[in-house]
């Protein structure tokens, strides 16, 4: 009997706690990016637990990407690809954006790394575009099917973009 009462008061503060994790995500996020925090009651239907995820995991890594990360999930839900996917690449290729050819915003290896892009959130917004049109409407929609054509020399790509997506 104890253990049961436990297991359910166990569950229902998870469950509470899930719900204010989730709009505190947003709040973060967009708090960062334009330095207001909104209130709860405000934007309470938009949280969503992506975002606090996505954001925490690149703060993480000391990314400049975290602070974008309302950014990734919102292209990546346009387009219709995995959220975690492009924030992932941007691991494997530029350790999160930390190493890469200088004032691209190309964090990806878009082009060998060398095409460059006018912000972050364009960057973000063309790779997400790219891999939907060149890779998700030709059924390549999973790392692994996506490597051999993405980065062709390098038959671990995929396994390791994986890795990364279920980290985050």
């Amino acid at each position: 009997m104890i253990k049961k009462t436990v297991l359910i008061l166990f569950l229902v503060l998870s469950f509470s706690f899930f719900k204010a994790a989730k709009t505190l995500a947003a709040d973060i996020v967009r708090a960062e990016n334009s330095a207001i925090l909104l209130s709860r009651s405000e934007k309470e239907d938009d949280a969503d637990w992506r975002y606090l995820s996505l954001y925490l995991f690149l703060k993480e890594y000391d990314s400049p990407l975290a602070k974008f990360s309302d950014q990734f999930i919102e292209s990546a839900d346009i387009w219709q690809i995995d959220w975690r996917l492009v924030p992932a690449i941007a691991g494997l290729e530029s350790f999160f954006g930390r190493r890469m050819v200088p004032e691209t915003y190309n964090a990806y290896g878009w082009g060998g790394g060398y095409i460059g892009f006018e912000s972050w959130e364009d960057s973000i917004d063309h790779v997400s575009r790219k891999i939907s049109q060149n890779y998700y409407r030709r059924g390549l929609n999973d790392p692994f099917k996506i490597g051999p054509v993405y980065a062709p020399p390098n038959s671990k790509w995929g396994s390791l973009v994986a890795s990364i997506m279920n980290n985050i």
